[in-house]
């Protein structure tokens, strides 16, 4: 394996050596580039030096040309290619770009990671190797290269401080919206990053996704992709024209409509035809198949909102293959998608199911601790909303007898940026649809 690694030779030694040429004759520079570690070096004498300069900044020792000299000597990395003499070499041809070279090497080690993870799949590869894991392991490893580029793209406070100001003054003056959609069930809006909607099976999960998708797709014409794991896309289709028709969706599917209905179902086609929505009903969806996927509609209609149902039907998978464990598959599924929500810089809402300890409780309001198989998916998610209805446990009547038919809470229990609140919606189970309660309708809740 080494002998692949040591064919990959992607770098720029000019780069390198006018780099650390800079930092010696000024050592400030040093401080505004310490996200550059040794190991992103190509050059083993470079990466001897930088892990020198580190340890002198580390321990307040002035940084010149001969304490850097004695500190490599007392190391005992003096070589014959590394002595003295090739200190003051480096010095030579010092620049003022410090910061753009020091991004370049390391821009350039991370492609020398990437190519040494293709050649490395060369060993993968045999009569017997499944194409599709040895290509989600080469996908997850270009994904956790990205992370690590997100991780260290730092930025000082006073450029950050001004930027959040100026966000500020722009939605004070409504020249600018926070980055939040409007589900279009009551005040319900939707943040960027990974949320989780969760509820008990027939709660009403898909039938919650499907209404976003006709209120934000339809209706304001925001690209949305649906990821439909459990249902057919023919489905989906359906469901979304009995919410917008209102005729029942038992007698859509033996189409027993009358003419009138049938007109009117005519119209909603139509403007379902037009909506930017993206359908995929692909059974056995792995997280980095999704991911591709993902990104390619991203490219193609720039989506908006990226909605997975659900996410238990999802396979997870390593740069070692397939995940035994079912707990630790939920995690790294629960990881990528975390990833995938800041590389789309979009939210990416997962239906997720919850266990069943909630039924045995008095109290039938779901908890984050009920969440299925990993804590993970609490720890990751920026939104925890859980889908309530009453009824579902038969519970027939509130305290003051109110029936509890049809009614239904988005009960949200972590919001990383926001305020934990409640929001009353009415659930039409013949028109799988969920709505806003009226503006004369109280709540009973």
């Amino acid at each position: 394996m080494r002998d692949k690694e040591s064919n990959i030779t992607i770098h720029s030694q000019e780069t390198e050596k006018e780099l650390i040429g800079s930092v010696i004759i000024t050592p400030s520079y040093y401080l505004d580039i310490t996200f550059l570690r040794p190991h992103h070096f190509y050059d083993e004498r470079h990466q001897s030096i930088w892990s020198c300069i580190e340890e002198m900044f580390q321990k307040n020792i002035n940084l010149e040309l001969v304490s850097l000299a004695n500190l490599i000597r007392q190391k005992g990395l003096l070589k014959d290619s590394l002595d003295a003499l090739y200190l003051t070499k480096v010095t030579a041809s010092p620049t003022t770009n410090y910061i753009q070279h020091a991004q370049h090497i390391y821009d350039l080690s991370k492609k020398r990671e990437l190519a040494i993870t293709l050649n490395k799949a060369l060993d993968y590869l045999d009569e017997t190797a499944d194409i599709k894991d040895v290509a989600d392991r080469i996908a997850l490893r270009a994904t956790d290269l990205f992370a690590d580029l997100e991780q260290d793209n730092l930025k000082k406070s006073s450029h950050l401080v001004k930027e959040a100001r100026e966000n500020i003054l722009n939605r004070k003056y409504e020249e600018e919206l926070p980055p939040l959609i409007h589900s279009g069930l009551g005040e319900f809006m939707i943040p960027k990053g990974m949320v989780i909607i969760a509820a008990r099976p027939s709660m009403g999960k898909s039938s919650f996704c499907i209404q976003i998708c006709n209120n934000i797709a339809v209706d304001k014409k925001i690209p949305v992709a649906l990821f439909e794991l459990e249902m057919s896309s023919e489905q989906v289709m359906r469901w979304m024209i009995s919410q917008r028709t209102g005729i029942d969706n038992g007698r859509l599917q033996f189409g027993k409509i009358t003419d009138d209905e049938e007109k009117h179902l005519e119209k909603e086609i139509g403007n379902i035809e037009r909506a930017p929505l993206w359908v995929d009903d692909s059974p056995g969806l792995n997280v980095m198949q999704l991911r591709a996927k993902a990104l390619q509609l991203k490219r193609a209609h720039d989506i908006k909102v990226l909605i997975i149902d659900y996410l238990q039907l999802m396979s997870g998978v390593t740069t070692q293959g397939k995940i035994k464990n079912r707990e630790n598959e939920v995690s790294e599924i629960s990881r990528q998608l975390k990833i995938l929500s800041k590389e789309l810089d979009i939210p990416v809402v997962a239906v997720c199911q919850i266990n069943r300890e909630v039924e045995h409780r008095s109290d039938k309001t779901p908890k984050l601790s009920d969440l299925r198989e990993s804590g993970s998916l609490e720890q990751d998610a920026d939104m925890v909303g859980f889908i309530y209805r009453p009824e579902y446990y038969g519970i027939d009547r509130f305290d003051d007898g109110t029936p509890t038919e049809g009614l239904a809470q988005l009960v949200i229990e972590k919001y990383r940026d926001g305020r934990l609140r409640t929001h009353d919606l009415k659930f039409i189970s013949s028109q799988v649809t969920f709505k806003t309660l009226g503006l004369n309708e109280k709540s009973p809740f």
